[in-house]
């Protein structure tokens, strides 16, 4: 096989079924190597650092990566000396790793972000502590949390907003920065058995006011230029009344991108690719007809994939035309302990309540199919 796309990062199946989507031969790297991922992978071990064997058993091809190698710059940087990065540079992440700057740049432009700071606030009710290097909300507490920081100085706190956590994704190209589109996040819920601050899924395309829409291209288009962003990059967001608040910028092919994928019929990657490469591709329209979305499942208690698991998924889930209904399925006898992720399932419904109905009782399906379970030790985080 002539591999001509390589794909690092913490789980790459979302980018890689986008890959092969897109007319790619793509292999890659990844904590997992689930059963689904039907490319050529390394499973790695020792993560971030051994990503970089991907590009040593693929030498002189094109690499891109997924979450969290964003948090990594130093390696991203030795990685690109090695072969072609499609993606943002060492450069552009290590400023990323500012959070005060961004907060600057933002209501200097009298768009809403709320506060950051570096020292814990005064009266901290209302603020989150959250480390300045980190994906999935994994690691975010409130700063009333006694609990002191493990890294003293890699953490900074933002003011809490209350809201509706939504994500955009937008595309930056040699023509523009052009709004992709907007989804709504899930985050800490129960039904995933997420931690309360964790991403655990999302659904969409949601539709924008003229207004929203308006001040969330500005935003994206605003950062894009200053920051000089490449290919797919996604911002979280709060809505609150119709008024979008930055949360956070994520510089490479985000989670939510699978469901605006769904709702285009169209590769994102092969977009992001071409605008990597210096070409400004037309943006796909998006319908919005339909909803989709997407849950990840948390073990709720530590667990082991019985034997009967994959042969109850094809019964069970069957696929949604060229789409799986359930990804990055585990290998019989994996383990993972409470609190890990396990994997995704997706629906597709006429309304976004009606998707978020079908996610919750595929869940709860789900646990069922995965119990009982002996528990065991720890697997790693996706």
């Amino acid at each position: 096989m002539t591999v001509d796309l390589v794909i690092v990062g913490a789980s790459i199946r979302a980018a890689a079924f986008s890959a092969l989507r897109g007319g790619f031969q793509p292999a890659g790297a990844d904590l997992f190597a689930d059963q689904d991922l039907s490319i050529p992978v390394i499973p790695v071990n020792r993560y971030p650092e051994q990503l970089s064997h991907a590009l040593d058993n693929w030498p002189e091809t094109d690499w891109l990566y997924t979450g969290a190698l964003e948090n990594h710059p130093l390696l991203v940087g030795q990685m690109a000396r090695k072969s072609r990065l499609l993606g943002n540079s060492r450069t552009i992440l290590e400023k990323l790793g500012r959070p005060l700057d961004l907060f600057r740049l933002l209501t200097g432009a009298s768009l809403a972000c709320p506060r950051m700071v570096l020292e814990p606030p005064e009266t901290p009710s209302s603020w989150l502590r959250k480390p300045i290097h980190s994906a999935g909300g994994f690691g975010i507490q409130p700063a009333t949390n006694a609990v002191a920081p493990r890294s003293p100085g890699r953490v900074y706190y933002q003011e809490h907003v209350p809201g509706t956590p939504a994500s955009a994704l937008f595309l930056a190209t040699p023509g523009g920065t052009v709004l992709l589109g907007l989804t709504r996040q899930l985050v800490g819920c129960d039904f995933t058995a997420a931690a309360p601050y964790a991403y655990c899924g999302s659904i969409g395309p949601l539709a924008m006011p003229p207004p929203l829409h308006s001040e969330v291209e500005t935003m994206g288009k605003l950062l894009a230029g200053h920051y000089s962003l490449v290919g797919l990059f996604g911002i979280d967001l709060v809505i609150q009344q119709q008024r979008p608040w930055f949360i956070e910028l994520n510089p490479r092919y985000p989670a939510s991108a699978e469901i605006l994928e769904r709702a285009t019929g169209q590769s994102l990657v092969r977009l992001h690719v071409d605008a990597c490469r210096g070409r400004s591709p037309e943006p796909p329209s998006i319908s919005h007809g339909e909803s989709w979305g997407k849950a990840i499942l948390f073990a709720r208690h530590s667990l082991t994939i019985p034997a009967s698991f994959p042969s109850q998924i094809e019964r069970t889930f069957p696929q949604q035309g060229n789409w799986p209904s359930v990804a990055d399925l585990p290998a019989t006898g994996w383990k993972a302990a409470a609190g890990h992720p396990v994997l995704t399932v997706f629906a597709q419904a006429e309304s976004l309540a009606a998707v978020e109905d079908q996610l919750r009782r595929r869940a709860s399906h789900l646990e069922q199919l995965l119990l009982p379970t002996t528990p065991r030790a720890a697997a790693p985080h996706r």
